[in-house]
């Protein structure tokens, strides 16, 4: 049998477990605000430091960047996956080829479209979304253009490659290596890989 209690004796230990847990709190919140000042003394404990084929990407959120003199460059995957993919390619185009030119880009994918044009659009005249002369357009208010312009097409295939054909990069992969063969792409064009 349980024993009957006053109404001072409930309060009493109302008072004890809310005093109790007033003081859990206040420590908890004293030892976080200590673990946050001291993580900020310490310099590069939050950024992750990868080194792939000699460079030195840096893991910032949910990109990896790598900077050369004062450019920087955003790749979706982790370098280190990059080995991972098998992969055709007879890529040559360099960074240099596209400067001040306009760029075209036939990407579906929204995505691998912005990796490309936060690497190599940049560094273009201007990007504009584009249709391959021969090719079904899936937007038919996008202008018709042919390999004599600078032209980029990233698709989903039944193959890993990267082929050049004059002025066109084609860069078709299986869906789950779509993003990976867009990153070697980008440092195939910065000569990097």
């Amino acid at each position: 049998m349980r024993r009957l209690q006053s109404k001072k004796e409930i309060q009493k230990k109302e008072k004890k477990k809310q005093y109790f847990l007033g003081i859990a709190l206040i420590v908890v919140m004293f030892g976080s605000v200590f673990g946050v000042i001291v993580n900020s003394f310490s310099p590069g404990n939050n950024e992750e430091k990868i080194i792939y084929n000699g460079l030195e990407f840096q893991l910032d959120g949910s990109y990896y960047t790598l900077a050369i003199g004062q450019a920087k460059f955003y790749f979706s995957q982790d370098p280190r996956t990059l080995d991972s993919v098998s992969y055709d390619s007879n890529l040559t185009k360099t960074l240099p080829e596209f400067l001040d030119k306009p760029l075209y880009l036939e990407i579906p994918d929204y995505e691998v479209a912005q990796e490309i044009n936060q690497n190599i659009g940049i560094y273009a005249q201007r990007t504009q979304s584009a249709c391959l002369e021969e090719a079904t357009c899936l937007d038919e208010n996008s202008p018709i253009k042919d390999c004599s312009e600078n032209f980029i097409v990233a698709k989903v295939g039944l193959e890993n490659k990267i082929t050049q054909n004059e002025n066109c990069v084609f860069i078709e992969a299986k869906s789950e290596d779509l993003a990976k063969l867009t990153d070697i792409a980008i440092l195939k064009i910065l000569g990097l890989n």
